[in-house]
């Protein structure tokens, strides 16, 4: 026979913690507070801005987003990237501008399965010359899909290939009016 613990620690086996109260109360085991049951339905939903705490080392800027476009976690790598480290709620289609097609419609997409993910260079909503390449990919999470972005800055190439284009016109007109100057 186990001896049962006395004094302060007979306390605490007595008394359920609130996690276990919590479990029997979703388990249905024991009728829920009216306080018990806000608590509850509190946990199923996910935090306005939850920090990745198992990415929040890695080096790479990642976030991701549920099906609607809420943002679900944003890595330190993230938040350095997009707000200087301030932790901030918010949608898909409020960061980003596409350069094509609407951005909310390529993450449904993507969440549901349609299309297979993939790399878009898109605007920094609100920044006129600020570019990322974000790549997108479908997973599930406790049965929750939603899709991982690997953000990426791409200033520095849309920049150059700026200059590409403006050099590559500046050439034609260089010919444009060498071909007419040997005419006449």
């Amino acid at each position: 026979m186990t001896a049962q613990p006395t004094g302060p620690l007979a306390d605490l086996r007595a008394e359920p913690t609130l996690t276990e109260l919590l479990r029997q109360a979703m388990a249905g085991l024991i009728p829920a507070s009216p306080d018990v049951s806000a608590l509850i339905d509190r946990m199923d939903r996910p935090p306005a801005v939850a920090v990745g705490s198992d990415l929040e080392e890695v080096p790479v800027a990642i976030m991701t987003f549920g099906p609607d476009g809420v943002m679900r976690i944003a890595n330190y790598a993230a938040r350095e990237l997009m707000w200087r480290g301030d932790i901030r709620a918010a949608m898909f289609h409020d960061l980003f501008e596409g350069l094509g097609r609407p951005v909310s419609e390529w993450l449904a997409d993507v969440v549901a399965g349609r299309h297979p993910g993939g790399s878009e260079v898109l605007r920094v909503r609100g920044e006129e010359e600020r570019f990322l390449q974000i790549t997108l990919r479908r997973y599930v999470e406790g049965g929750r899909p939603g899709a991982l972005a690997i953000l990426n800055d791409a200033t520095r190439l849309k920049t150059m290939e700026a200059q590409f284009a403006q050099s590559q016109k500046m050439q034609a007109i260089g010919q444009l009016a060498g071909g007419i100057a040997h005419d006449f």
